[in-house]
């Protein structure tokens, strides 16, 4: 197997863990939110904050080179 195809698997694997990462955090977002009930000024900032993150974890191994 070529080193190129054997990156482009390794890629595909990182992109569906970390999709699955993604899904799981939100969900247990979603979940805290239906316990303790707030506003949406903290939802909002909930939000931002989870987005922030997620764009962080999805662009960072493309600036670091990895």
């Amino acid at each position: 197997m070529s080193s190129e195809i054997a990156r482009e698997g390794t890629f595909w694997l990182h992109s569906v863990l970390l999709g699955m990462a993604v899904t799981l955090v939100y969900d247990f977002l979603r979940i805290f939110r239906r316990v303790f009930p707030h506003g949406i000024f903290w939802i909002s900032i909930e939000d931002l904050i989870y987005w922030c993150v997620v764009a962080g974890s999805f662009f960072f191994p493309v600036i670091s080179g990895k």
